[in-house]
């Protein structure tokens, strides 16, 4: 058995500078089946490095791993998951599908209906609704994931990046409900949420850097956050 990374293991257990994989016909001692299995991997930022180990093994042997290669190839999927979710890169083409066209008066269009406008100072969810009202609008709804995008791409329209911004919802009651009286009919909650740790997080972040999944977090806290209106 041999480990590479970014080389290719040869019959005799050496590396040579070619991609990292190993090459058909290392051996022919036993069947010619060959199981790449993962069992090392590590992140920097974005850059995930895996280190490949690869032997050859029976058919009795392969039936036997196949839960383990199963169980490798899930675990894989997760610590990717959680890599990305630590931070995306959110492509500029992608937002050219959401223009956001302006709607005058620094507000922009969000759905055919309504027009938005960013607000680009940070303030916990009670002063941010409150400041929309000065505006005649509210901390925004959001009905589709179109809608989601949109705003998700305002954001990187107006800083060049993503930022957290409050979604206008909160809980009452034990179940969520738009500030401004729209049927509370799409989320795009986060894996395991809401939880509502600590039995305190009333309030919804939406976190781009996690695939525009929201998170309920306490309303005390001070995020970014949109007004939007009927327009």
């Amino acid at each position: 058995m041999s480990k590479l990374t970014g080389s290719v293991c040869s019959s005799d257990g050496s590396q040579e500078n070619e991609p990292s994989a190993c090459p058909e016909g290392m051996s022919d001692e036993y069947n010619s089946e060959r199981k790449n299995h993962l069992t090392n991997r590590g992140a920097t930022g974005n850059q995930i490095t895996l280190v490949i180990v690869c032997h050859w093994i029976t058919e009795s042997e392969a039936r036997a791993m196949r839960p383990a290669v199963v169980t490798a190839v899930l675990l894989l999927a997760s610590i990717l998951d959680t890599v990305m979710a630590e931070g995306v890169y959110l492509d500029p083409q992608f937002c050219q599908q959401y223009p956001a066209p302006p709607c005058g008066d620094g507000w922009s269009r969000t759905a055919p209906d309504r027009c938005a406008k960013l607000i680009g100072v940070q303030k916990n969810f009670n002063d941010a609704q409150a400041h929309c009202r000065s505006l005649n609008s509210n901390l925004v709804s959001i009905h589709s994931e179109d809608e989601m995008n949109t705003l998700t791409c305002l954001t990187y329209h107006d800083y060049h990046d993503s930022k957290k911004f409050w979604v206008g919802a909160k809980r009452s009651g034990g179940v969520f409900g738009f500030v401004d009286g729209s049927k509370f009919n799409f989320d795009s909650w986060s894996l395991g949420e809401p939880n509502n740790s600590g039995g305190k997080e009333e309030c919804i972040e939406s976190v781009f850097n996690s695939w525009e999944y929201w998170n309920d977090v306490p309303c005390t806290g001070v995020r970014f956050f949109v007004c939007a209106k009927k327009m």
